[in-house]
């Protein structure tokens, strides 16, 4: 029979179970925190980028020679061209120093300085109908230099182009990277600038992103530029 002091008074449970319940459970706690910083800490950053290529793709329909139509002006490069480096590669056509018709040319700008150009030595026109180009606008950061080239292009007009030099610049620069690249700049930018009712499709076909030890990610979406007819190419 219990007293009245042991009613009133309970006895009290020990605190041994209970502390070390409490240094279990933070220990726990601490762990999972441990672990889980020691995850994020684990994961590998991000490879830098140091070379972009995109595949454009350009269809002609019925040229004009006479017209020297069309003219195709494609814009790519690091930055914004509305505030940074770019270039400018110019098809059927060059405009610096002076206008001529026929042949393609390289620009890079720097903002609205021209920075330097070069001519392709074949300076034929656009004649034949259903002429298909394609070619490859190389942004490349190498050896504190910064590349825009032209490769892997192909049309009736030409034949093969690119790869051999005349399409190509490089500049001094600071950059290490091409992290910020925006490939949107591109298809923004670039366009037919004259004769847009003789071309059949103005389109970006792939983007790839490469870091020093190789292909990173590609990016597959069409991005059209001018569209004419319906495409089922590349579908």
């Amino acid at each position: 029979m219990r007293t009245s002091s042991q009613v009133l008074n309970p006895p009290r449970r020990p605190l041994v179970p209970l502390v070390i319940r409490s240094v279990v459970a933070m220990t726990a706690i601490v762990a999972m925190s441990f672990g889980s910083s020691s995850s994020a800490m684990a994961q590998d950053p991000a490879p830098d980028i140091i070379r972009v290529e995109e595949d454009w793709e350009l269809a002609i329909a019925t040229p004009d020679p006479e017209a020297n139509a069309p003219q195709v002006v494609f814009v790519f490069g690091p930055d914004d061209p509305e505030a940074g480096t770019y270039a400018v590669f110019e098809m059927n056509h060059g405009t610096m120093p002076d206008f001529a018709a026929g042949g393609m040319q390289l620009q890079c700008w720097w903002d609205n300085y021209l920075l330097g150009y070069r001519n392709h030595p074949n300076f034929s026109q656009f004649a034949a109908s259903i002429d298909t180009v394609t070619f490859t606008a190389v942004t490349e950061v190498a050896s504190d230099k910064l590349n825009l080239e032209i490769i892997n292009g192909n049309s009736l007009t030409w034949g093969s182009f690119g790869g051999q030099g005349y399409l190509k610049l490089s500049l001094n620069t600071w950059r290490n990277d091409l992290n910020s690249y925006k490939a949107d700049y591109s298809v923004k930018h670039t366009r037919v600038s004259y004769g847009a009712t003789r071309v059949n499709r103005l389109v970006r076909r792939e983007v790839r992103y490469y870091s020093a030890e190789g292909l990173v990610s590609t990016d597959t979406e069409d991005r059209y530029v001018h569209q004419l007819v319906i495409d089922t190419t590349g579908n």
